[in-house]
């Protein structure tokens, strides 16, 4: 189901004209009337109708969800006018703006609100009321917005990231062009929302220092819009900044806490009570934390497994991982095209079907070992799977990203337990002003080794540009790879080697193009995008700052300024 499910989605997304003149609903309607005549014919072409089901299914969906606004708020307002804004996700710290994706509710038109429809994504200037803005916040602003293009040449398609989305235009705005509107009528803050926030004042009012504040907020209430812009650069680079973000791993660790908890206190009475409250508890994290895919499919695994051991059925994994995306994309077929969806469904497969592989490579008789062989086995499974989307997304490779994870991940176990316990004690108490100072050590402690890590030489691998065709067949080369040696079949081995040539040919181009921008960056320093008037730049800078010249860029000039070039990219 899941196969017809993303095949049909893909095929929307990428083949749209092949169901331009058909209405989604008589394919329904065809479909509908194929199932009954196949149940009739033959049994054996069940899994045939199910992957048709499904693949129709994923197309009426994404068709639906990827439909555009007819009354989108840019066929009626003008850029320039003032409009009434929603945030919708929270805002996301950039190094120089804040990131605010927000619903167009209406615009002023001469003195009265005139109710619209749309998104838009917006980068306000930084400021402490910028650094405040939260989900459901509703401000006026004015707004002048352009459409959103891809910058020419550049690896990331905006348009079709964005446009995914149902965002087609974007706008920066000044501190001084917003304004926070109190006392508009717009949907009620979310419950988890206003129970998060209570949490964060209460993490706050501890006097914790701000980068062991700002990475408990990320690590234990999936918050990072106060999070280091640089901070979080560093756990990037030291092959970590999964643990900022609140996943499987997280879940996990609260799973085996109320496991613990149960056993010690109940021990094998009230199963089904036990049960009940783990599942309850697990979706009440996941809900606190923002219901990411990560978390969602985590939630969803760890429900399954509970009832399964419940009721003695233990479920197959490869099936609770197949039921979770299903589910997901059900609710959002969009999730398909988003890195953490990816990210996060790639590592997860790639722990569980290679990681016992590399951890039978070698057995050692003491314990310490083993455990330590265990944490190293586990992230060269997820690293080794995710390595072709990373690069894709990201362009870069994390060296030391062993020894990070082998140092890091223990203490998260331990931060975790060690930060909720706090925090519980802290809704209802002050905590002693020791066990803030352990917690605050603790959290200064996982951020020294990550920048110990980054500051050892060659820490990251950069500019390395992948293109979609290259990251596909590097991933089919690794799998056949580790396929091969899990299966020791040495027909799969050849097929990875063939598909492993064909990988080291596609990357010759993007190889050039990476080689020119080192070389550019060692004659004239670290290459910069900009954009200027809908033209994208690549400006070339050493000591001196350059400014864009005051006129619009002719296609494919290229224009000197102050003896330098300024190129057109």
């Amino acid at each position: 189901m899941l196969f017809g499910l993303t095949l049909g989605i893909l095929v929307c997304q990428y083949l749209p004209d092949l169901f331009l003149p058909i209405p989604v609903s008589w394919l329904f309607l065809v479909l509908f009337f194929l199932t009954l005549l196949l149940l009739f014919i033959r049994k054996r072409f069940l899994g045939s109708l199910v992957i048709m089901v499904s693949a129709i299914l994923g197309v009426g969906l994404h068709h639906h969800y990827t439909e555009p606004e007819s009354d989108g708020f840019y066929q009626y307002a003008e850029s320039g006018d003032n409009l009434i804004l929603e945030i919708v996700e929270s805002p996301v710290d950039k190094p120089k703006s804040v990131s605010v994706r927000a619903r167009v509710l209406a615009f002023v038109h001469l003195g009265s609100l005139e109710k619209v429809e749309g998104k838009i994504q917006l980068y306000v200037a930084k400021s402490e009321r910028a650094a405040s803005m939260k989900v459901g916040e509703v401000f006026r602003a004015n707004v002048r917005w352009d459409s959103i293009v891809n910058d020419a040449n550049g690896l990331f398609d905006k348009e079709a990231f964005y446009g995914r989305l149902g965002i087609f235009h974007t706008a920066y705005l000044r501190d001084s062009d917003w304004e926070t509107l109190t006392h508009y009528d717009a949907r009620p803050k979310p419950f988890f929302e206003n129970l998060r926030d209570q949490a964060e004042g209460v993490i706050r009012s501890w006097g914790m220092r701000e980068h062991s504040r700002q990475v408990m907020e990320a690590l234990v209430l999936g918050d990072k819009r106060e999070l280091d812009p640089e901070l979080r650069t560093k756990y990037a680079e030291a092959g970590v900044v999964h643990v900022l973000a609140v996943s499987g791993l997280h879940v996990g660790v609260l799973y085996l806490l109320f496991s613990l908890i149960f056993k010690f206190t109940l021990g094998p009475r009230g199963l089904a009570f036990q049960a009940v409250c783990i599942i309850l508890g697990l979706w009440f994290y996941a809900f606190l934390t923002g219901l990411s895919p990560s978390v969602w499919r985590a939630a969803t695994m760890f429900t399954l497994l509970t009832i399964g051991q419940h009721l003695g059925r233990i479920t197959g994994i490869y099936q609770t991982i197949a039921a979770s995306a299903f589910l997901l994309l059900l609710l959002d077929t969009q999730l398909l095209f988003s890195p953490g969806f990816q990210l996060s469904y790639a590592a997860v497969l790639g722990i569980v079907r290679y990681q016992p592989q590399f951890e039978m490579l070698w057995s050692p008789r003491q314990k310490w070992l083993r455990g330590i062989w265990q944490l190293i086995s586990v992230s060269l499974a997820a690293q080794l799977v995710t390595m072709p989307i990373s690069t894709v997304y990201f362009s870069q490779f994390p060296t030391y990203f062993l020894l990070a994870n082998l140092l890091i991940i223990p203490l998260l176990s331990t931060l975790m337990i060690f930060s909720i316990g706090v925090l519980m004690l802290g809704l209802f108490l002050h905590p002693p002003t020791w066990l803030i100072w352990v917690l605050d050590s603790f959290y200064q402690l996982e951020n020294s080794i990550v920048l110990f890590i980054t500051d050892l030489p060659n820490a990251v691998i950069r500019s390395i540009h992948l293109s979609l065709l290259s990251a596909i067949l590097m991933s089919v080369f690794i799998v056949l790879l580790m396929e091969a040696f899990r299966a020791r079949k040495g027909r799969t081995l050849n097929y990875a080697l063939l598909f492993g040539v064909c990988f080291f040919i596609s990357t010759i181009p993007t190889f050039q193009l990476g080689w020119d921008e080192h070389h550019h960056e060692d004659i004239y320093g670290k290459a910069e995008r900009y954009r200027y008037k809908h033209h994208s730049l690549v400006l070339m800078q050493s000591d001196e700052t350059f400014s864009v010249p005051s006129r619009p860029l002719i296609k494919d000039e290229l224009v000197i300024y102050q003896d330098r070039a300024i190129a057109k990219e």
